[in-house]
């Protein structure tokens, strides 16, 4: 069989970033790779010095990314506190910290469902995204919104949640862990999502430390880094934070530790609310 040439980006369902890639293939193996690496520049950080006051920063954050607006807007807001040494009690700090936890639920399962969807198996995709939607349930409930959530202000947040939020979001809870292990289930015993994904794009944990690779993929082959662990900035290991590994380094283990993870997180927001 001859060799294929297979564009992959930048405009596409797993991949929505100014990237694209080139690769040249024979008998499915990738043999060759070009990587085109384009720059979207928006403006976001000279409008954040000279068109906005501080207190709208973490609104202008939140619309770097729409998936990340959580994590973009309560990095500038926990910035702007040590800076002006503003303290807050634990009752906000266990608000964000549940947020941000809910956020890193959807943001693992669409990343895992994307990687169903490029290898072939759709249904597992929709699996996914619709496990998913429960996590997206209770954002909603909580922010207001299902995207462009704006709920960290500086010195607090947007809006508190009361008995019927939190007894809503724990049934949501229990449903998406059933969901998660059945999903992880079928990642662990699919004889022919395995073939595709285990032993495929591996890294090494020195391949990890020396590319300083990091989340997911970095823990994946077993390197122990985690933001959560190396700064405190938010209470983590008091609500059950567990620093998730796997040593396997491929793409299956990438997508196992994400599932690990919002496990882990999912017993952590239950232990919040």
């Amino acid at each position: 069989m001859g060799k294929i040439l297979v564009p992959f980006g930048s405009q596409h369902v797993a991949l929505p970033e100014p990237i694209s890639f080139l690769f040249e293939t024979e008998n499915e193996i990738i043999t060759k790779v070009e990587a085109h690496i384009g720059y979207v520049h928006r403006g976001i950080e000279k409008a954040a010095i000279t068109r906005f006051e501080y207190t709208q920063l973490p609104y202008l954050t939140a619309r770097v990314c729409g998936l990340c607006s959580i994590t973009h807007a309560g990095a500038v807001v926990h910035g702007i506190e040590k800076l002006m040494n503003i303290e807050v009690n634990k009752r906000i700090d266990y608000l964000r910290m549940l947020v941000v936890e809910l956020d890193r639920i959807h943001s693992h399962m669409l990343a895992n469902g994307h990687v169903a969807e490029v290898v072939g198996y759709e249904n597992l995709f929709m699996q996914t995204f619709r496990a998913r939607e429960d996590v997206m349930d209770i954002l909603e409930r909580i922010t207001g919104n299902r995207v462009q959530y704006d709920y960290q202000t500086i010195g607090g947040v947007a809006r508190d949640i009361g008995l019927e939020t939190v007894e809503f979001s724990k049934k949501k809870l229990k449903k998406l862990k059933d969901n998660v292990l059945k999903v992880m289930e079928f990642h662990d015993s699919d004889y022919t999502f395995g073939l595709k994904t285990k032993g495929i794009g591996y890294i090494s944990k020195e391949m990890a430390a020396k590319y300083n690779t990091a989340g997911p993929i970095a823990r994946a082959s077993g390197l122990e880094t985690d933001v959560r662990a190396e700064f405190d900035y938010l209470p983590f290991e008091e609500v059950g934070y567990k620093m998730q590994l796997r040593t396997e380094g491929d793409v299956w283990a990438r997508n196992m530790v994400r599932f690990d993870e919002v496990l882990n997180s999912i017993e952590m927001c239950e232990n919040i609310l």
